[in-house]
């Protein structure tokens, strides 16, 4: 589905940018249609992705969403507005939620980062195929498979041990997203902001975006997103 016109002239770099975090999530077929989650293990993906920014709003299906069911959902999105408020789900929610019964939604804010990041990294650590040995034992041991295949990333440590991570779990030439996690019991002490800090500055550094998205939910990583210098430019919504 083609964008829809932007509403100001001004607002034509949030749609780009929708558009490019949109391509940095999800692989698609020859007809722009889903085909699976943007990572090395190929995860699935969403029936319905919908992106709402000031200058459009875009949507795109699965490969395996049926016609007549896109013609519904089209006909309800073309219904939908754009505001610029914390919206936690489109206005037609019920109604894509009656169109993809056996799914959930979700919704959240989508962000980048404008400029290198203003504050200094004082206590993170870049992880490499070497760097396993930081994660064995924690309860961030299961991003240990994902080191050969989500970089740059980088952890805070406490006694030698890692207990923040932040990552790219979305990856193309020109963009990547943040994955991050905190142990129980590290939160909260700013942490996250540091290795947040540090990889948006090694991503940006090579020429590509930096991306963080979350939920509408997850106010701590809304206020990380900010404290930071993230800037966001729209909000996405899911089924499935």
């Amino acid at each position: 589905m083609s964008p829809r016109p932007p509403q100001k002239s001004d607002s034509t770099e949030d749609l780009s940018l929708m558009l490019a975090h949109f391509d940095a999530c999800y692989v698609v077929n020859q007809d722009s249609d889903i085909v699976c989650v943007n990572d090395w293990i190929k995860s699935a993906a969403p029936a319905l992705w919908v992106g709402f920014t000031s200058g459009g709003t875009i949507w795109r299906f699965h490969k395996d969403v049926p016609p007549n069911v896109r013609e519904q959902t089209e006909a309800l999105l073309l219904k939908e507005s754009f505001e610029d408020r914390e919206a936690e789900f489109p206005a037609k929610d019920s109604e894509y939620r009656r169109l993809f019964p056996a799914h959930g939604a979700k919704a959240g804010p989508t962000y980048w980062m404008p400029l290198s990041p203003t504050r200094s990294s004082c206590d993170s650590r870049p992880v490499s195929s070497r760097g396993q040995s930081l994660l064995e034992g924690t309860q961030l041991s299961p991003w240990i498979p994902d080191i050969p295949h989500q970089q740059p990333m980088f952890v805070s440590l406490d006694s030698g041990k890692a207990v923040t991570i932040c990552a790219s779990v979305r990856i193309t030439e020109t963009a990547h997203v943040a994955g991050v996690e905190t142990s129980v019991g590290f939160r909260r002490q700013g942490r996250g902001s540091d290795v947040v800090v540090a990889w948006a500055t090694e991503v940006i550094a090579s020429g590509a975006t930096a991306f963080y998205s979350t939920s509408w939910q997850n106010q701590a990583s809304r206020c990380l997103a900010r404290r930071v210098g993230f800037r966001r430019f729209g909000w996405e919504y899911s089924v499935g």
